[in-house]
C-alpha cells in the first residue's frame, strides 16, 4: 500500500523520497490530498509500483533488522572495553 505523507519537510518525508514509496503532499492542503488521491486511483500501475516500493521499504524497519543492528553496536561496544575496565558509562572512573 503506498503511502500519502501530510506532513512538514523532515525525517518522514525524506523516507518517503528516499525509498519512494509514496507520494508527500503540502501540510494543511486538501487539494493536495486529494490530488495525490486522485493519482493514485487513476494509475494503478502507478498504486502498484508504490506499494511494491513499500513492501521493500518495511524490510529495512523489521523488528529482527532493528535487533541486529542493535546487537551490532553492544558487540561492538563489547569488543573496545579493555580487561578489568568496568565502568559502567562515559566518564566514570573504574572502581
Amino acid at each position: 500500500m503506498p503511502v500519502i505523507m501530510s506532513l512538514p519537510a523532515g525525517e518522514a518525508t525524506g523516507l518517503v523520497d528516499e525509498y519512494g514509496f509514496g507520494i508527500n503532499v503540502l501540510p494543511e492542503n486538501p487539494e493536495d490530498m486529494a490530488n495525490a488521491i486522485q493519482k493514485l486511483a487513476d494509475d494503478p500501475a502507478l498504486t502498484k509500483a508504490l506499494g511494491q516500493k513499500a513492501l521493500e521499504a518495511s524490510r529495512d524497519f523489521s523488528r529482527e533488522r532493528s535487533a541486529g543492528l542493535v546487537m551490532d553496536v553492544v558487540q561492538d561496544v563489547m569488543a573496545e572495553r579493555r580487561p578489568g575496565d568496568d565502568r559502567v558509562g562515559p566518564g566514570v572512573a573504574p572502581s
